[in-house]
């Protein structure tokens, strides 16, 4: 019902009707802001790169293909997006020449407010995937961030990122042989 939802939503939005394509957002906005905040960690940097991908993704909706699930396409996007982004913080760090290396603070801090049903362990938890995700380096952080956090499949991985589907499971695991090096003691039985 879900995915004939999603291609009623496409197929109304290409005939023109801009409703059916806020509706494709509401439902996908905080899927997609979540990926970009977690990739990007700074929060005003991720609500642009959100919107940007939903211009993109209405923009190049026409090259949807129906027999593709909607929200591996959206991801696609979206990752291209986070990957243009990445690149140009980087050409205008290297291009700067006011720059200084950076020694401050570092990335903007995750904006965590806790609930107040939200348990000491789920936000121990959260801080914790937090830090092994800002020591993954920012291709297998977007692959342990689609596995572990969005619950997609290695298949539709690869489908996103553009690879083989042996490529996610190998940098799968030596992600998480990683984290287990880096967080041993912390982890209990987590990966």
């Amino acid at each position: 019902m879900v995915k004939d939802e999603d291609l009623l939503w496409v197929q109304a939005t290409l005939q023109g009707d801009r409703e059916a394509f806020r509706a494709i957002v509401a439902k996908y906005h905080p899927m997609i802001f979540d990926l970009c905040r977690r990739t990007l960690r700074q929060t005003q940097e991720a609500e642009d790169v959100t919107q940007e991908v939903f211009v993109r993704a209405f923009r190049k909706l026409s090259t949807y293909q129906l027999s593709y699930k909607f929200s591996t396409w959206l991801y696609t996007v979206a990752l291209n997006v986070i990957r243009n982004q990445l690149r140009r913080q980087r050409l205008v760090q290297f291009f700067s020449l006011d720059a200084e290396p950076e020694e401050g603070p570092g990335p903007e801090p995750l904006d965590r407010h806790p609930k107040p049903e939200e348990t000491a362990q789920q936000q121990e938890a959260s801080a914790l995937l937090d830090r092994m995700l800002q020591a993954l380096k920012p291709k297998w952080r977007t692959l342990f961030l689609l596995y572990y956090v969005k619950d997609l499949s290695c298949q539709e991985i690869a489908q996103v990122m553009g690879v083989s589907e042996g490529v996610v499971k190998v940098s799968l695991h030596r992600a998480r042989r990683l984290l287990q090096e880096k967080f041993k003691g912390q982890l209990d039985g987590v990966l």
